[in-house]
């Protein structure tokens, strides 16, 4: 029937968006993580078909959806994909909306693994935006974001300076995945300037943080770390059984 076909989509698009939505905030957990993922790999056909539709006919909802896939794009090894797709559905946003905002943090993330230019440009695009308003949890991801491309570019008092800001912020705000993202970068800095003492010292504080405060990404990505830190340390028992630990976790997520 006539128009029958756009009713389907738009609804299709509607429950996709709604999917989604909860199943990102399960993935921002440390005990939905799986559960979280598990829904949206049963999804994915529908979730991607309805974004190409919402990037035609309904800008905004494609917005939110992409950035709603965008943890899952990232667990699954999927970020280039995922950042041409949340690259088209962003062009199209207003950038005095803290959504854009959160698009360009995804961006960074999605990006930063092949370019941490690329990466950079839209940390700091998102860090602008955000310090005309008051201190949030996106602006310490902007600064942590930040803080990532800049050591990984060889830029390490700028990062230091960043990362320092970063952590007074989570801290205040009683935001413990920043401050875990923080306290990592710390850490990477200090083993960038070969202090593995300190590297050491900055990892083991983000093993005081309630785990269940944090996603369970950001703590594996700690755990990691911890592992290397350990190593460098000479305390290979520790190093082995908190990198099997990791290991297990890396498995259980998928």
């Amino acid at each position: 029937e006539a128009a029958e076909h756009l009713r389907a989509a738009a609804a299709l698009a509607s429950y996709s968006l709604q999917v989604a939505e909860q199943a990102a905030a399960g993935l921002d957990t440390s005990a939905g993580e799986l559960t979280a993922a598990r829904w949206l790999d049963a999804e994915d056909a529908s979730a991607h078909q309805s974004l190409t539709w919402c990037l035609e006919h309904d800008t905004d909802t494609a917005l939110r959806l992409a950035i709603a896939l965008a943890p899952w794009w990232r667990l699954r090894g999927r970020a280039a994909a995922g950042y041409e797709l949340l690259h088209a559905a962003a062009e199209q946003a207003s950038t005095e909306h803290d959504r854009w905002c959160a698009a360009q943090l995804w961006l960074g993330d999605l990006a930063a693994g092949a370019s941490d230019a690329t990466g950079l440009d839209h940390f700091t695009a998102a860090r602008n935006a955000l310090t005309a308003s008051t201190p949030s949890p996106l602006l310490v991801r902007a600064l942590n974001g930040r803080t990532a491309c800049l050591a990984n570019l060889g830029r390490l008092p700028e990062a230091t300076g960043e990362v320092q800001e970063a952590l007074t912020m989570a801290r205040r705000l009683g935001d413990a995945s920043g401050e875990a993202n923080a306290l990592y970068w710390l850490a990477g800095l200090a083993y960038y300037s070969g202090d593995h003492a300190g590297t050491l010292e900055w990892l083991r504080q983000t093993q005081l943080i309630d785990p269940a405060a944090v996603p369970a990404r950001m703590a594996r990505i700690c755990s990691l770390g911890l592992t290397i830190a350990l190593t460098e340390a000479g305390d290979y028992g520790s190093a082995r059984a908190n990198c099997s630990d990791a290991l297990t976790a890396a498995r259980r997520a998928g």
